[in-house]
């Protein structure tokens, strides 16, 4: 499982910066481990309660910007999945953290609840051979 972006977000890394370095960490874990990597979405930081005017709109805007990157780069890369994150659980009683910006016991829950049946189902089926298609 890997949770990456937010400090992507924060420190305007560029587009095809962002998307090479998911597709290594992709290729790394196919080809080291022949293993599933999993990605958790970028979270959607204009629902970050701790974010002032106009920062949450604009990083908000650059982490959908660099999920749509890493689906991308995901896309028909074999052993490699895209897990969306709960934006509609967020906003609920104890999503947030009292920090306003990490998740709190709710937000976990809910996204786990997200990850766990796509972390299953990428565990179940066959990881290709990494000397095959599929990589950078």
């Amino acid at each position: 499982m890997v949770v990456v972006g937010v400090n992507d977000a924060k420190g305007m890394t560029g587009r095809r910066a962002f998307r090479s370095g998911v597709a290594a960490v992709a290729v790394g874990a196919r080809e080291r481990w022949r293993a599933p990597a999993v990605f958790g979405a970028v979270p959607r930081m204009d629902l970050f309660p701790a974010l002032p005017w106009p920062l949450r709109p604009l990083l908000g805007l650059r982490s959908r910007y660099l999920d749509a990157a890493m689906r991308d780069a995901l896309r028909g890369r074999p052993g490699a999945v895209h897990a969306p994150f709960p934006g509609d659980a967020v906003g609920g009683p104890g999503f947030f953290a009292v920090d306003g910006f990490h998740p709190g016991a709710e937000g976990y829950r809910a996204w786990a609840r997200r990850l766990v049946p796509v972390c299953l189902g990428a565990l179940s089926a066959p990881v290709p051979d990494p000397t095959g298609p599929g990589l950078l």
